[in-house]
């Protein structure tokens, strides 16, 4: 879990208020995808245990799954929560490279 001190420390003016998040596979370690979190996201991911991002071509909060009903599982938080493993079920990422 993230403690407070982890909390105080992430420096959210240096990123102009949105820290980048990677989401991995628990399991293989294979990199889902990258999303990013303002403090709200943050708080929002925290107290609900589902990962919530800052979307920021449509400026809101958006929990990974909304749409399609397969919400990734919180399993631990590293580096500051610079870094996310989660166990999902199904294609549940996508990406869009070539």
């Amino acid at each position: 879990m993230l403690t407070e001190q982890q909390r105080r420390e992430l420096d959210w003016e240096k990123t102009d208020g949105l820290m980048p998040v990677i989401v991995q596979h628990a399991v293989s370690g294979e990199v889902l995808m990258l999303g990013y979190m303002n403090p709200e996201a943050l708080d929002k991911t925290i107290e609900s245990g589902k990962v919530t991002f800052f979307s920021r071509t449509k400026q809101r909060l958006w929990t990974k799954g909304e749409t399609s009903g397969q919400f990734p599982q919180r399993s631990k938080y590293c580096a500051g929560l610079r870094q996310r493993h989660a166990t999902g079920t199904g294609e549940s990422y996508r990406t869009n490279l070539p």
